[in-house]
């Protein structure tokens, strides 16, 4: 059986579509980290602890935009709703996720000139889906 890589998903914030630089989105679902540690029972006997850190378990996601008028005015319309803004992303191949309460966490640097790219971070609730 062969699988299908995920490609050319579709971006969608606060409703409208985001044109994106191919392949260049990422998705932390925000689970959080784990760690694990051994806690002694004496003699030889240890046991496995499993810890969750929920200060980590938040949803990022990570694209980059080319920088044209129509890109640039859409991000820094995002950038000014603060957390205020609602993410989805949704592939042909059935991978789909929303993430609630959203900000961009980055200060994006706007570089002008031709073939100039822009990486814009969001940050928020885990993300569902």
């Amino acid at each position: 059986m062969s699988q299908v890589a995920v490609v050319a998903p579709s971006l969608i914030i606060n409703g409208e579509v985001v044109s994106i630089v191919p392949n260049s989105l990422s998705v932390k679902y925000g689970t959080g980290e784990r760690k694990v540690k051994t806690q002694s029972q004496g003699g030889k006997q240890v046991e496995t602890v499993i810890m969750q850190d929920v200060e980590s378990a938040f949803g990022t996601i990570k694209f980059k935009i080319y920088n044209t008028e129509a890109n640039v005015s859409q991000v820094r319309t995002i950038i000014d709703n603060l957390n205020n803004n609602l993410v989805q992303f949704v592939s042909s191949e059935g991978i789909s996720g929303t993430m609630q309460r959203s900000i961009v966490t980055n200060d994006p640097e706007f570089g002008f000139g031709s073939d100039q790219e822009t990486e814009i971070e969001m940050s928020g609730n885990q993300i569902a889906g």
